[in-house]
């Protein structure tokens, strides 16, 4: 599939699961069609683009109330969920 990309938006474990910093209430719900997804571009070799959430202590969003510290770069790397990071070159 020569000239299709896969942009993978805001698919990192603190928005998703449960546990997670800032989770979105049901956003685990996707979790099965992020998996298709992931595997579908890798079967047809079709590149996947996406972005990482961090900041640093003194970002004006940063706040510890109530409990949004998350992904300070470079203590915590931010992690994807499962589904959508296994088998790709992270750069």
């Amino acid at each position: 599939m020569a000239g299709t990309i896969f942009w993978d938006v805001d698919t990192q474990y603190d928005f998703i699961m449960p546990d997670g910093k800032l989770y979105i209430q049901g956003a685990e719900e996707i979790l099965p069609n992020l998996s298709l997804l992931t595997s579908f571009a890798r079967r047809n070799d079709i590149q996947v683009l996406g972005s990482i959430d961090y900041h640093t202590l003194y970002d004006p969003e940063i706040s510890s109330d109530p409990d949004f510290l998350h992904y300070l770069s470079p203590s915590l790397p931010a992690r994807y969920a499962r589904t959508t990071q296994s088998g790709f070159r992270c750069t």
